[in-house]
């Protein structure tokens, strides 16, 4: 029997048939991907898999999706995005005609948010909200949030990112957490990204740049990734450490195998 694996997580995390990560280890199809420069590999993971991860993601809709749905799968893996992004959360009609009573559950207090929009210190955050019917009171909530940003950054939000994580290790101390981006130490998914955009003096993603890194890299992720998820002792975050990820993960030979524009 398959194993079950939930992914939650940001454009890190999210499923690409094309050679994403994700999809090789819930690969239980054909011997090759909807990749134009692949030749078939064996994959052996086989997990029945759930993909919550969305571009863009902040941790409250990361931490929220996990509530939800951590208890349906045997293993979970986490991307872990950056602090810099928030999720517009809105209480249904229900729950405000409640007048949000204490004497809800938390169950139905989580049963009744609404996720109407995501957003972040970056200019393009409006490209992240295609999951989303952002209306004219969330663009005007997202855009006095991003007002404090500009003076505070994103220092209030820290508190509640590391409240989220820690309570998450307690929900699910067997959880996979990977950072996505080094803004805490030099352990992140960005260092393997940056193997290829150093190198070829491009941060300009094509069609077939997956998770922000190549198809290969994407290969060598999954491998680590399922190494991991069978054996709690092998250190998967020092294969991403900034001064290890060379030895675990091969640069592209040419901008065409990075699937960056130049």
């Amino acid at each position: 029997m398959n194993k079950t694996l939930g992914i939650f997580g940001d454009s890190f995390g999210v499923y690409d048939d094309r050679g994403g990560w994700a999809f090789l280890l819930g690969n239980r199809h054909s011997m090759t991907t909807n990749h134009p420069i692949t030749t078939g590999h064996p994959f052996h993971y086989r997990y029945d898999i759930d993909n919550y991860a969305i571009g863009g993601s902040s941790i409250d809709l990361v931490y929220y999706n996990i509530l939800k749905y951590h208890n349906k799968y045997e293993h979970i893996v986490v991307v872990l995005p950056h602090p810099n992004r928030i999720t517009v959360f809105k209480f249904t009609d229900k729950m405000h005609n409640d007048r949000y009573s204490y004497t809800n559950s938390f169950n139905e207090h989580l049963e009744n948010l609404q996720v109407c929009g995501v957003a972040g210190t970056y200019e393009n955050w409006r490209d992240y909200n295609s999951e989303f019917e952002l209306n004219q009171e969330t663009e005007d909530y997202i855009l006095s949030y991003k007002q404090h940003w500009d003076t505070h950054k994103y220092s209030n939000e820290l508190l509640k990112y590391h409240a989220m994580v820690e309570h998450i290790k307690i929900l699910r101390p067997d959880a996979k957490l990977i950072n996505s981006f080094p803004f805490l130490n030099d352990t992140a998914l960005w260092n393997i990204t940056k193997l290829d955009t150093v190198k070829f003096k491009s941060s300009k993603e094509g069609l077939y740049r997956l998770n922000h890194m190549s198809y290969k890299q994407n290969l060598e992720l999954a491998k680590n990734i399922d190494t991991w998820l069978n054996d709690d002792t092998y250190d998967f975050n020092h294969t991403i450490q900034k001064h290890n990820v060379d030895k675990y993960y091969t640069s592209s030979i040419n901008i065409k195998e990075s699937g960056l524009n130049a």
